[in-house]
């Protein structure tokens, strides 16, 4: 429900350490997302952008690896205005939140 706030997200995952101990490991992830609000209600158009870490307790179960808890930290958050947005052309596939986007054509 808070993610309908905006019109789209994006998360890049990187920097993952992760330290096993039998069938049990730590791990943690960096995360920077992106979140896009278009204006509206009175509202300006912003880009919510935040870095954030998951830190997970994973266990081994049946053979496969699942997280068992998550915890995610917030480092910074910052609210940016949208300026200069790129028009798309009507070459440019665009995705969307919906069954419409391409990755449901598989």
């Amino acid at each position: 429900e808070a993610l309908s706030y905006f019109d789209s997200t994006m998360h890049f995952i990187g920097n993952q350490l992760v330290e096993v101990h039998g069938d049990v490991a730590q791990a943690e992830s960096y995360c920077v997302a992106y979140h896009r609000r278009r204006a509206r209600d009175g509202e300006e158009g912003h880009d919510l952008v935040t870095a954030l870490r998951y830190v997970d307790r994973m266990e081994r179960r049946d053979g496969e690896w699942r997280i068992a808890e998550r915890r995610c930290v917030f480092d910074w958050t910052r609210r940016d205005p949208i300026v200069g947005e790129w028009a798309l052309g009507p070459d440019v596939l665009q995705g969307s939140r919906d069954r419409s986007d391409p990755v449901y054509e598989r």
